[in-house]
């Protein structure tokens, strides 16, 4: 996991802060169940929250998997 770029946005109850994270996983060809989608969630065993905003191999040979993600923390 690697953090990227962090903001500030307004949320009902105040400000809030977003994080970007890159996530690597295993591949897994397109179309396969375990690849994951834009919108699924990955949940760490601590019980943070991190929603799948893309995906994209992170080698020619697919073998892993970069997910663009936001961590999602409770208002």
């Amino acid at each position: 996991m690697r953090a990227g770029a962090g903001a500030l946005r307004s949320a009902e109850v105040g400000a809030e802060s977003v994080v970007s994270w890159r996530i690597t996983v295993r591949g897994a060809r397109a179309g396969d169940l375990r690849r994951p989608r834009p919108e699924q969630r990955l949940r760490m065993v601590s019980g943070r929250l991190f929603r799948i905003e893309a995906v994209a191999e992170s080698d020619c040979k697919g073998r892993y998997l970069i997910c663009h993600a936001k961590e999602e923390t409770d208002a």
